[in-house]
């Protein structure tokens, strides 16, 4: 079925109706399709690293300066040559424009979706924090007033049309375009402004207590040798107990 996904247009997906697929196959389409594309495209590949430094930037909240740890390379292989804000800060932002300047739904919707198609690769660059990126994913969907099946839907518009029609050449509008044809055909549900609250909480949260811990993680393990794996043993507990703590919140 997934190779069914892959031998249409994302027109024709549009045309799908969002229950026809299990979750898991829209999964393995944005998961495993979708990323060999994108790795493809940027020849390097990604890592965890990499998409974590997406979602919520270096310490200067600049991906564009973002450097993987043990290498000095960038994140970009062809780096943007203006500050490029990480993704959750991107989906926070279009949320108050939202609500102060009539920042168009779709346009809000899309940033999330940006959100979470970083999330859903990490289930899989990070495999070892699965558990817990699964459980930001549903928090995420929760929050959004959606199910992860409309979540996965949406991702597909916007993504499926970037790396398959587009060849990776990223088009803001009309993605964003795609999001809009789904949200008004009624193949998913509109969010509300008090679903844009709940996101809105839900990322800091996910950043704070989730992907920053774990990016710290993982730069100390890259740089540890075997004298420090007492101490990675101790950020991966730490981590779990933020994680369990924060899915009781």
């Amino acid at each position: 079925m997934s190779e069914r996904l892959k031998s249409v247009s994302v027109e024709d997906i549009l045309k799908l109706d969002v229950d026809l697929f299990p979750e898991r196959t829209l999964f393995s389409f944005v998961n495993e399709t979708l990323l060999e594309l994108e790795n493809q495209r940027f020849k390097k590949g990604n890592t965890a690293e990499h998409k974590l430094l997406f979602l919520i930037g270096d310490q200067d909240r600049d991906v564009a300066k973002a450097r993987i740890a043990g290498t000095g390379k960038g994140v970009y292989t062809d780096p943007p040559n203006y500050p490029k804000a990480p993704e959750i800060l991107e989906a926070s932002a279009a949320i108050s424009a939202h609500f102060e300047v009539g920042e168009n739904i779709s346009r809000v919707v899309s940033e999330i979706v940006d959100v979470f198609y970083n999330l859903s690769h990490l289930t899989v660059l990070d495999s070892e924090f699965e558990g817990a990126y699964n459980g930001c994913i549903e928090r995420l969907s929760s929050a959004l007033g959606l199910s992860i099946r409309e979540m996965l839907f949406l991702t597909i518009a916007k993504y499926g049309y970037r790396w398959i029609d587009k060849k990776g050449k990223k088009s803001t509008k009309e993605e964003d375009e795609r999001i809009k044809l789904v949200l008004n055909s009624g193949k998913v549900r509109m969010p509300s402004k008090k679903n844009l609250v709940n996101v809105y909480g839900e990322m800091f949260n996910m950043e704070t207590h989730v992907f920053r811990s774990r990016l710290d993680q993982l730069r100390f393990m890259t740089d540890g040798k075997e004298s420090r794996r007492g101490c990675s043993r101790w950020f991966r507990l730490n981590l779990l107990r933020a994680h369990r703590n924060f899915s009781r919140r």
